[in-house]
């Protein structure tokens, strides 16, 4: 079941941005000032910002959900997302200081405000629903940190509508000067339930069903998720592994390897999420100490799949471009299926291969160095279903923008 069919009714994804420089193009989104781009990432100096002209979502608006994840560049630092047409008529997620406010004003300031529950340079997700039917404050706008509902002090009185009318821009990073970093950007068209919400936020990508006795290993690649599998394995590099909010960004020397903590004798699944940093590039996660595991070799043949130790069992073949992958190939005996964006691409034939270890980055015997960025990696001790594939799909593109 996908994210989409568990929200429910006309609660439709107006607009997601994904913060690549793909999307904020294909979005109408245009870049000034101190913004970097990185592996899904948009940082931005006290200059930065990035603008959308002429979207009119939030116009005249009685019930909407905004959700931003975003992260200060320092406690107290200020952050902000912003639709306006005027300094008075605003939707507003904003981190100032050591708040956060949600600003939903049509002529006088009106907002809901809690201290931050974190106030930190980490990455978090923040939901603002708004409900003009209510009749107090606290009905019409509420507030979710990470998925947890929080009690808003209010000023003034929350209206029944947004009046964002004529040209309606939306701004990251505007209006205030940001110091910080977004990864998500979604507008939702109806005020989501505290059940939805906690859909969206609360991580993420392997929840329902599928969760269930099956992940053995779901590393995010981040800074804390890496450096604490140390019982598990050895996190190796020589410096060229560069870990992001959503990501390791790898060259082609950097190794990162989970021991027999991770065997699987039996049928298993490989799930994993990359951007490939260019043409001709691989990209591998291995399986054993030899050299088994799923590849991607654009440059030579064109081609992605898995190698078994005797032959490499092809997916696709003449394959000519790869952004943001979801990528999944699911053993079975000697059946092996590989799904590409949520969809069955082939089944191959092969040997019947255990797994021993997990190795990031590169095979297991140091061959087929990946240059790019791994956003996350995950295996099971049994076989996804096609809907199960198909579901990961959707939160992967709802929460890291795969394709």
């Amino acid at each position: 079941m996908s994210l989409e069919s568990k929200i429910s009714g006309d609660r439709r994804v107006l607009f997601r941005e994904v913060m690549t420089a793909d999307s904020i193009a294909k979005n109408g989104g245009v870049i000034t000032g101190g913004v970097t781009l990185d592996n899904g990432v948009a940082t931005m100096d006290n200059t930065g910002t990035i603008t959308y002209s002429g979207n009119k979502d939030l116009a005249n608006k009685s019930k909407f959900t905004l959700r931003v994840k975003m992260a200060r560049q320092a406690s107290g630092s200020i952050v902000n997302l912003v639709f306006f047409t005027n300094a008075s008529n605003r939707v507003l997620i904003l981190y100032y200081l050591g708040n956060v406010y949600g600003i939903v004003s049509t002529g006088s300031s009106t907002f809901g405000s809690v201290a931050d529950p974190h106030n930190d340079s980490e990455t978090h997700d923040i939901c603002l629903v708004f409900d003009g039917s209510g009749v107090a404050n606290a009905d019409r706008l509420k507030m979710y940190i990470e998925g947890s509902p929080q009690s808003l002090t209010f000023t003034g009185t929350i209206p029944a509508s947004t009046t964002l009318t004529g040209t309606l821009d939306m701004g990251i990073g505007s209006g205030y000067q940001s110091e910080g970093s977004f990864e998500l950007v979604e507008i939702y068209d109806s005020a989501l339930t505290a059940e939805e919400v906690s859909l969206c936020c609360n991580n993420k990508l392997y929840k329902g069903f599928i969760q269930e006795n099956c992940v053995l290993f779901a590393d995010y690649m981040t800074g804390s998720s890496v450096n604490h599998k140390d019982t598990a394995g050895i996190h190796t590099d020589t410096n060229t592994t560069y870990l992001h909010n959503i990501g390791v960004h790898c060259d082609t020397t950097t190794k990162i390897e989970y021991g027999a903590a991770l065997a699987i004798t039996g049928d298993w699944s490989l799930e994993t999420m990359v951007d490939r940093q260019g043409l001709g590039d691989y990209y591998s996660i291995g399986v054993t100490t030899a050299d088994e595991g799923l590849y991607i070799d654009i440059g030579s043949s064109g081609d992605w799949g898995f190698y078994d130790g005797t032959s490499a069992l092809t997916a696709e073949s003449a394959v000519t471009y790869f952004n943001r992958q979801h990528l999944v190939v699911t053993k079975s005996g000697t059946s092996y299926k590989f799904y590409r964006a949520g969809v069955l691409v082939n089944t191959v034939a092969g040997i019947d291969l255990d797994i021993t270890q997990i190795t990031v980055g590169m095979l297991g015997d140091g061959t087929g160095g990946m240059s790019g960025n791994v956003v996350y990696t995950r295996e099971y001790n049994r076989i996804l279903s096609a809907e199960d594939v198909a579901q990961n799909h959707q939160y992967a593109v709802g929460n890291y923008g795969a394709i």
